[in-house]
């Protein structure tokens, strides 16, 4: 692996080099070069690649080869670092973020070759680091001394071209613990509804699907609305508030003088469970079988509290904006009653921290009218970019369900793009964590962005990051 790299580390710089000479009026068709020729050599380089550790040396080594300083952590992280240009000593500093990942050898290519032509050609800009992590969370290892001084973070693991990556969705963590009151049961025949599905559904496809805790849930309130007479003896299944429950349980004890239409409406349900899943995998089922009747039932009282907070309680999809992408959503993940008491978590999850706070207020609401107690504890903030604010984490200005995306870095990188492909950039936001909201929970006075990149317009893209880069100087004047 060693002569492989060395060799293609020659040939780059020798490339570089016969470039550069012919180039100095800076053509788009030399520098367009250069890049396909990186990326075509990076690109090998992460497709021969055993571990993080092999790309990390070939990228020590080129910036050896190209006079840049350079530091390898014990993470195999590589920081490189280019000092200020002359005349830009007060501009703001920049750090460039591109994940090294083996498994998508393409657009690691993609991000390194912008990355790798920025810090050895760009003759413009402030203080200016490019970080190459073994893996987007791997931000979190990284120095203080790299990352706390940074005014400007930009990602270039974004995916998706001329869109900025603006922010991602906090958590809150509800559980509940009820003390139930157990009574001799009143009817003889027990029954267990039970669902499961698979384990390995995709997150983004988990809107897709029913939470078993409550579709079980709206058996029972469907039982109970069409005045069938029933006891809960257990409910369990779920195993944390931020996972989907995959296996839930239901033991219930029927009137046998409305069993016939319960029987009914539990086959009209499997009916549909089964259509709804017909074209899935056998990891969908839906069951219902005579059980052994226990000694003890819920009181009637905490069966009704149960049925109605389960009816009400969020869960799926919570608020979608205007263009039908999901602001925030909840999941029900874990139910038990096997203690004797009852215990229920759930996770809250939204891209806007004021819709978060609706949500959490409605949460309260429906605890209230169930007569259910419960803790709230605060997950991972709602990362939001914000203008003159020294976090980042609240803003009660509203955009289609938002908070308004907006910060210096944005605005100059709007600027750029506009300039260039005549047009400003599509804010996104995510549900999953990313190596911004990580770097902008460990630095809060930084802008944080991640820049959508893709092979078939480097240039374009480059030219933006050069152009942004170069801007600053202005700034500071």
């Amino acid at each position: 692996m060693k002569k492989v790299i060395s060799f293609i580390i020659i040939t780059t710089v020798l490339l570089q080099s016969f470039l550069l000479y012919g180039c100095e009026d800076g053509s788009k068709e030399q520098t367009e070069t250069m890049l396909h020729d990186n990326y075509d050599e990076i690109y090998e380089i992460i497709n021969s690649a055993e571990t993080s550790e092999d790309a990390a040396a070939y990228l020590a080594e080129w910036a050896g080869s190209m006079d840049i300083k350079s530091v390898r952590d014990a993470n195999s992280n590589i920081i490189m670092t280019s000092d200020p240009s002359p005349g830009y000593e007060n501009a703001d500093s920049t750090l460039f973020q591109c994940t090294i990942d083996l498994d998508n050898p393409e657009h690691t290519a993609v991000c390194a070759s912008i990355a790798m032509y920025i810090v050895s050609e760009s003759t413009q800009h402030g203080l200016l680091r490019v970080i190459f992590t073994s893996d987007f969370d791997s931000i979190k290892n990284i120095s203080d001394t790299y990352l706390l001084g940074a005014d400007n973070f930009i990602s270039l693991d974004w995916c998706k071209k001329y869109e900025l990556l603006v922010g991602s969705a906090g958590s809150e963590y509800y559980s509940i613990t009820h003390n139930l009151e157990w009574e001799s049961p009143s009817y003889t025949k027990a029954y267990e509804i039970s669902v499961y599905i698979p384990e390995d559904i995709p997150y983004s496809d988990l809107h897709l699907h029913r939470n078993p805790i409550t579709y079980i849930g709206d058996i029972l309130a469907r039982a109970k609305s069409d005045s069938i007479l029933l006891e809960v003896a257990g409910f369990n299944g779920g195993e944390s508030a931020d996972t989907y429950p995959t296996a839930v349980s239901c033991t219930v004890l029927i009137n046998q003088n409305d069993f016939s239409k319960f029987a009914k409406s539990i086959n009209e349900t499997k009916e549909e469970f089964d259509n709804m899943y017909a074209d899935e995998n056998s990891g969908y089922f839906f069951s219902f079988n005579e059980v052994e009747a226990p000694d003890k039932v819920i009181s009637y009282e905490d069966t009704a509290n149960l049925i109605s907070f389960l009816y009400t309680c969020i869960d799926g999809t919570y608020l979608k904006d205007d263009a039908g992408e999901v602001i925030a959503a909840a999941n029900v993940g874990k139910i038990r009653t096997t203690s004797g008491n009852l215990e229920i978590e759930v996770c809250a999850y939204s891209k806007s921290s004021a819709i978060l706070a609706e949500m959490s207020s409605e949460f309260n609401t429906i605890c209230s009218l169930c007569d259910i107690s419960y803790s709230v504890k605060s997950g991972m903030p709602v990362w939001e970019n914000r203008i003159e604010t020294d976090y980042y984490s609240e803003d009660e200005t509203l955009e289609n369900g938002y908070a308004t995306a907006s910060s210096t870095l944005i605005d100059d990188l709007d600027v750029q793009m506009k300039e260039i492909i005549g047009k400003e950039s599509r804010k996104i936001r995510t549900f999953g964590e990313t190596a911004c909201s990580l770097a902008a929970r460990r630095n809060k006075k930084m802008n944080a962005v991640g820049f959508g990149v893709e092979k078939d317009e480097m240039l374009e893209q480059t030219e933006i990051l050069i152009n942004y880069l170069s801007a600053l100087k202005n700034k500071n004047e």
